[in-house]
């Protein structure tokens, strides 16, 4: 197979210089003083994909045109053909506006500035189902497939800039399904006895996307299983040696063995907060690891099943934290019923997160007689083991950009419970290029370091959300208040937790440090470079 990027068969994809992101409030309008002939031919007008009208052909030949390059399937795939051999090409029509693309186009962009509920990870989904179809519309006008191309890396453009704080994990996601429906067109162009026509390049792609969702499927999994390893390793010092044989735990079978049902020694307290698909996946899968212990063939020690506490905090003002408690609470009562005595919830609002790690704070919730032969003070407190922080967003230098509440958690955690680990659990597809490799007007200053601006982006969501709780008199003098200026209410959902307070990121590709999180950052960099250009 061919690199997407190089050899005498493969087209431009760089030649789709595009241009600076902006807010979601705003549409693309592409400057193109620097831009690429291509690209001039394709972007007449700002926001508009001018598209003409195909031509039936009226050549015998199999020849394909992509850039300057011409290829023949007559000739070797080796042999270079000379454009001035080739006749002229005829001038095409006049140019014949896409609707349905365009408005579909701008259907998925506005989906994504007005979902406030869906996480980074289930918008990149989204991003990617959407492209699909995009491309299936494209098809319809598109004369070739350097037109289908450069339609395909519009679409990717116009949806990586549509939400910026979540932009990193859409970005990831489609630059390399770009990157693999590049591979097979090109696999396509090499073998094939004549030149695919776009309706053909388009059911390709959409092939491909598929595959690429069921592969996010299974990433999620990876990530679980990453994530409950290193608990048993790291923090319960629970180490399978190579003849440990997974023994799924059985209730009757302990009573049997030593007269009590009970066989853990210790708790393992989970702190977190709002709602992230990626959050419950981890989490589920850790559940799933405490229903089957790894004990040796002797079934001992039983301390392989410690009973698991979770805190999360309500997360104003959505409290998509009480939304994520449920969620878990239900996936134990269906799947992992007879754990529901060694599973506890707890939801806490986030001004208690102080009081949660402070070392005389939360108190023991009681966990059905856990250890009750060794007289244990119910009041006794129950110490955060691990911080467990999603991400919409990771820079390249490590610095994560979470659910606002997220740095507060992590101050208390660093100052007032030093033994807890902070640790991020997240796709890698949400680890952002640095900004300095990246050709657009968020680039930064020569007075202003990559961390800055790749920082600098921020969400401003309606006051309303934050003052539907508020009392009516205060909601009415205080909206007032606001509307002549005199009040500002806060209205920015996510903050940066800096890299120095993050142990480990467990991600799809497993656990990493700052420079593995550095190294994906620059392959993402390189993407952007081959698909969006120079």
């Amino acid at each position: 197979m061919l690199s997407p990027f190089h050899g005498p068969n493969t087209m431009d994809y760089s030649a789709y210089a595009l241009l600076p992101r902006v807010s979601p409030s705003k549409s693309i309008s592409p400057s193109l003083k620097s831009a690429s002939p291509t690209v001039k031919r394709l972007f007449k007008k700002p926001s508009k994909f001018s598209l003409r009208r195909r031509q039936p052909s009226t050549s015998t030949s199999s020849s394909q045109t992509y850039g300057s390059i011409i290829t023949s399937p007559l000739a070797s795939p080796s042999k270079r053909v000379d454009p001035s051999e080739q006749p002229p090409t005829p001038p095409r029509s006049p140019a014949k506006e896409n609707e349905e693309f365009e408005s579909l186009l701008s259907s998925a962009v506005q989906e994504l500035q007005e979902d406030y509920v869906s996480g980074a990870r289930q918008m990149a989904d989204s991003s990617l189902s959407n492209l699909a179809s995009l491309i299936e519309a494209a098809a319809d006008t598109a004369r070739d497939r350097e037109e289908l191309w450069g339609m395909s890396a519009r679409v990717a453009w116009e949806l990586c800039g549509a939400r910026p704080s979540m932009g990193a994990a859409i970005t990831s996601v489609l630059l390399r399904s770009l990157n693999a429906i590049a591979q097979l067109w090109d696999t396509e162009t090499t073998t094939a006895s004549t030149a695919k026509t776009p309706t053909e390049l388009a059911r390709i792609a959409g092939y491909r996307i598929e595959q690429t969702l069921h592969e996010r499927k299974d990433a999620g999994l990876r990530l679980g299983q990453h994530f409950s390893t290193y608990i048993r390793e790291n923090i319960l010092n629970v180490r399978p040696s190579p003849t440990t044989i997974p023994i799924p735990y059985n209730p009757t079978l302990e009573a049997n063995r030593d007269g009590r049902t009970k066989h853990d020694t210790r708790r393992v307290h989970i702190l977190t907060l709002s709602n992230s698909s990626t959050i419950r996946g981890a989490i589920q899968s850790l559940i799933t690891t405490l229903s089957t212990a790894y004990l040796p063939p002797s079934y001992s020690p039983p301390s392989a099943n410690p009973a698991l506490l979770i805190t999360v905090l309500e997360s104003r003002p959505r409290c998509e934290g009480a939304d994520m408690a449920s969620q878990i609470l239900n996936a134990i009562s269906s799947t992992h019923s007879f754990l529901e005595g060694r599973v506890k919830l707890r939801v806490a609002p986030d001004c208690a997160v102080g009081s949660i790690m402070s070392p005389h704070g939360l108190q023991n919730p009681g966990f059905g007689g856990v250890n009750e032969d060794e007289d244990e003070d119910e009041n006794e407190d129950v110490p955060v083991d691990i911080l467990l922080l999603g991400a919409d967003k990771i820079s390249a230098k490590g610095d994560v950009s979470n659910k606002v509440g997220s740095l507060a958690a992590a101050l208390c955690a660093r100052h007032l419970s030093p033994n807890t680990q902070i640790i991020v659990a997240s796709d890698t597809d949400k680890i952002a290029p640095p900004t300095h490799l990246l050709h657009s007007a968020d680039s930064p200053k020569p007075s202003e370091s990559a961390s800055q601006v790749e920082r600098v982006q921020h969400e401003h969501h309606p006051s309303e959300e934050l003052s539907a709780t508020w009392h009516k008199k205060s909601r009415e003098s205080l909206g007032r208040a606001e509307r002549d200026g005199t009040v500002q209410v806060h209205g920015e959902w996510f903050e940066w937790v800096p890299k120095e307070y993050i142990d480990v990121y467990v991600t799809d590709k497993g656990v990493l440090d700052r420079e593995g999180v550095e190294e994906v950052a620059l392959e993402v960099a390189e993407l952007s470079r081959k698909i969006f250009g120079e």
